[in-house]
């Protein structure tokens, strides 16, 4: 009788088989599009070529390795066939393997966005509700106002560039020019958006709408995205430069660009769904506060007496 192993094993290569196909495919069409691709590449995605890149793969092919894949394995073939996340499951259930977490989609997204637009009402600081990816579905009154935009003007931004990445890197958007100002300067600040939208991502990047997204920055011209974008790492926090658990942005105030604004991102969600969810920015310092007052944005009058401390918070203070 024949071992039930086998048939997964066999699934998982019929399943990169036809990942693997179907890119070859993609890339004679747009060779075909596109006579001015390097001619070098005409073997991309072809088994020998995969055998190449994804070390014990031709084993498993030719049913030498009669076992399931390793981690590693898919690791490999996930980077070499560029897979989108959907495509990852396909290949980790195909292997055995819990798919990775996938957000919230269809109706269930649209409930997500409905019920932070209620909160996004009631928060008292500049904020929006974005997804995972950073396109931004809403913003409160306080944001506008904070941006220094009409709501009309807003309205008016296309589709395509409303994510925040648009917002740092785009001089048409009007915010770039504000991010000039501060210690770091706008370079940082582009800097440290992209370690974090590469962590957001680290296993979307490949997915459609994020291809489409990084195109569409690459393409503004005088932006400078593609030398940020290649020299950002997404390590992890404990090993990247770019991490300050403490990291306070800085911006030109609106209509005065002598005064710095100071603040830190907030990031509220519901429960474990972290996207959509929520980005606010609180003032960290009186002179913002007072920027902020002169907005016309809600701010605490004055520290006294606006906390409770409970638990271990009271213990290490009488200590």
């Amino acid at each position: 009788m024949q071992d039930p192993s086998s048939y997964k094993w066999a699934e998982f290569i019929e399943v990169a088989e036809r990942l693997r196909q179907q890119r070859q495919s993609e890339w004679r069409l747009q060779r075909h599009r596109n006579a001015v691709l390097p001619t070098k590449q005409d073997g991309i995605y072809s088994q020998r070529d995969m055998w190449n890149h994804v070390s014990g793969y031709k084993a498993l092919l030719e049913h030498r390795r009669q076992q399931m894949p390793s981690r590693e394995m898919i690791e490999h073939i996930v980077e070499y066939l560029e897979c989108s996340l959907a495509e990852q499951n396909t290949l980790r259930v195909a292997a055995g393997l819990a798919p990775l977490y996938l957000d919230p989609q269809g109706e269930e997204f649209q409930g997500h966005i409905s019920a932070l637009r209620m909160t996004l009402r009631m928060l008292p600081f500049p904020a929006y509700i974005v997804s995972r990816d950073w396109f931004i579905y809403a913003v409160n009154h306080h944001l506008l106002k904070f941006l220094n935009l009409t709501e009309q003007a807003a309205q008016n931004i296309p589709e395509p560039l409303c994510n925040v990445l648009h917002f740092i890197f785009n001089p048409d958007l009007q915010v770039r020019q504000r991010l000039t100002g501060g210690k770091g300067g706008w370079r940082a600040i582009a800097e440290r958006n992209i370690y974090g939208f590469k962590l957001n991502n680290s296993q979307t990047l490949h997915d459609f709408r994020v291809v489409q997204l990084l195109a569409s920055l690459r393409d503004i011209p005088n932006g400078g995205f593609q030398s940020v974008w290649d020299e950002v790492q997404a390590k992890p926090y404990t090993q990247s430069p770019f991490y300050d658990a403490d990291y306070v942005t800085e911006m030109q105030a609106p209509n005065d660009p002598s005064s710095i604004l100071a603040f830190r991102s907030l990031h509220v969600h519901y429960g474990d769904i972290a996207f959509p969810g929520i980005i606010a920015y609180v003032p960290t310092d009186r002179e913002t506060e007072k920027v902020f007052q002169q907005l016309g944005l809600p701010t605490f009058s004055s520290e006294a007496d606006v906390l409770t401390q409970v638990g271990y918070a009271t213990s290490r203070s009488r200590a």
